[in-house]
């Protein structure tokens, strides 16, 4: 299985930098974290200030074409950071949820005068929403006004947008007269100079329909042929008074690596022999940043290497003249070598069942192991194994080959990462791993086994205990260092795991960076 072709266009942390960053540039430095997500739709909060976007709403579109409407969306939510001064009780209710169809033209018109260019992408985003609409027929007249409201601020530049938007709300006579009491309302309220302007005119649109403010007797969005839980591109909680529209921020934006919130798969959603499933790592790649860089810092040494020596035409040492001409003082020194060139490190990971408890101990210490190698430039690959039984086409897979350069499908298998299977198969893995750190030139090499106890397999090719004991204990003579990594705290998986390997660190995640850091350190 290619990780890589599994891989999403919008997991990639180019991809999600450069729109991180493009957000908080349109908001002009407001503190917002930006976040990609694949559920609903898109929201502004603004009492936990965040921004989010869906950009799988179109999965069927071309990537360039989704790439375009997730900025509009992003666009559009921070718009409502920029411009949205008022809200109503954020209870949902008929008028909430008008206020937020009208608000959100006016927040994209505001958004264009200020940036003129999002006017396509704006455009393309209603486009869509307009093709996947579904017709309405046997819903109330007010409810087929209410979505006109809505669907009105696609079509009214369109040739025969009116027609359409007839024929979409399946307007009757009725209908059709009530429509034309609240367009100028609406139309008005996209160019209305504040949201609380836009809470009157939806006041005067409820009385004009006879539809009750306090409740919620109509959808809150027509577009897709659903309703949206988050409302249609955004659903606020109340702005908070003191920042007002388009108050300018006194420093610069503070662009937080913030992504996609880590959903992992569950093993019914896999085909048969099927098991790793990559996820969107941004969230677990930002938490393991500071672990890794802790647990790098602690492979790496400050060692002066300037001498004292005879000054070069006095013919003796002068301490003033070292201190000015220092040959190269502070340069630092790798314990495992000069930029990591001597060493290569296999990660290991148990993904059996009995896993599952630690699944996000576990993304995060593989995340920080990884990453901690790539910084130090030290070539790291990574082994997942386990399976229901030995004839799984996943017995062991190999996640990443060995490489001292960062791949994007290793992260986001990392963020995958589920324990689910029934055995581990500790033996097949460690066979893989040998056989792969054994082609390497370089003189050190590590094999790190993050494992949850004891393997249970015993069948007809042998008792895996026993086999990873053997397995194990003949590595040091080949030159490869096992290192165990325990994440819990049941004292007879740690008696196992000490019988297992001669070195062993437990800990919990936190810990880790020290921990293993030590460990690593004391082998050198």
């Amino acid at each position: 299985m290619n990780l890589d072709k599994k891989m999403t266009w919008w997991w990639e942390h180019q991809v999600q930098q450069r729109l991180i960053k493009y957000t908080h540039a349109l908001m002009m430095g407001r503190h917002y974290k930006v976040i990609l997500t694949d559920t609903g739709t898109g929201y502004t909060d603004f009492n936990s200030r965040v921004v989010q976007a869906n950009p799988t709403l179109f999965a069927s579109q071309p990537v360039e074409v989704q790439f375009m409407v997730t900025k509009a969306i992003l666009s559009h939510e921070g718009g409502h950071v920029l411009f949205t001064d008022e809200w109503p009780e954020a209870v949902p209710n008929n008028l909430l949820n008008l206020v937020n169809m009208l608000e959100d033209e006016r927040v994209e018109r505001c958004m264009t005068t200020l940036y003129p260019g999002l006017t396509e992408e704006f455009d393309k985003l209603g486009d869509l929403e307009i093709s996947l609409s579904k017709r309405m027929l046997s819903e109330p007249a007010a409810a087929k006004v209410v979505s006109a409201c809505l669907r009105w601020r696609w079509l009214w530049d369109k040739k025969t947008g009116e027609k359409k938007l007839f024929e979409l709300n399946g307007f009757d006579t009725k209908a059709q007269d009530l429509w034309n009491q609240v367009k100028p309302l609406v139309e008005a309220a996209w160019t209305a100079w504040g949201t609380a302007r836009v809470i009157e005119l939806a006041n005067q649109i409820m009385d004009i329909l006879k539809l009750p403010k306090d409740k919620e007797t109509i959808p809150r969005c027509f577009s897709r042929g659903k309703i949206s839980p988050e409302g249609d591109l955004g659903d606020f909680t109340k702005p908070p008074g003191e920042e007002k529209a388009m108050s300018f921020p006194e420093g610069p934006a503070e662009l937080e690596p913030m992504s996609p919130k880590v959903h992992t798969a569950t093993l019914r959603e896999y085909p048969a022999g099927e098991i790793s499933r990559p996820a969107p790592y941004g969230l677990i790649e930002e938490k393991a940043i500071p672990l890794a860089k802790q647990l790098s810092e602690s492979l790496v040494r400050p060692e002066p290497e300037s001498r004292v020596g005879p000054h070069d035409w006095k013919g003796r040492f002068s301490a003033r003249q070292d201190l000015r001409t220092p040959e190269t003082p502070n340069v630092h020194h790798t314990l495992v070598g000069e930029s990591g060139k001597n060493t290569t490190l296999m990660i290991l990971v148990d993904r059996s069942g009995s896993m599952c408890g630690f699944d996000e101990a576990v993304r995060l210490a593989l995340m920080t192991c990884y990453l901690a190698a790539i910084k130090i430039k030290v070539a790291v690959g990574v082994i997942f194994f386990g399976a229901e039984n030995d004839r799984d086409d996943e017995l062991v897979f190999m996640l990443g080959p060995i490489s001292e350069i960062e791949n994007e499908a290793v992260l986001a298998g990392i963020a995958g990462f589920h324990g689910t299977t029934g055995a581990e198969f500790l033996d097949w893995g460690l066979q893989l791993a040998r056989k792969e750190l054994l082609t390497r030139p370089e003189e050190l090499k590590r094999l790190i086994v993050i494992h949850d106890g004891q393997p249970v397999y015993k069948g007809d090719k042998g008792n895996d205990f026993a086999m990873s004991l053997a397995t194990l204990k003949s590595l040091p003579a080949q030159g490869i260092t096992p290192i165990g990594v325990y994440l819990g705290s049941s004292e007879s998986d740690i008696n196992q795991l000490h019988k297992l390997f001669e070195h062993l660190v437990v800990t919990n995640g936190n810990e880790l960076p020290h921990k293993l850091g030590n460990m690593l350190s004391s082998l050198v």
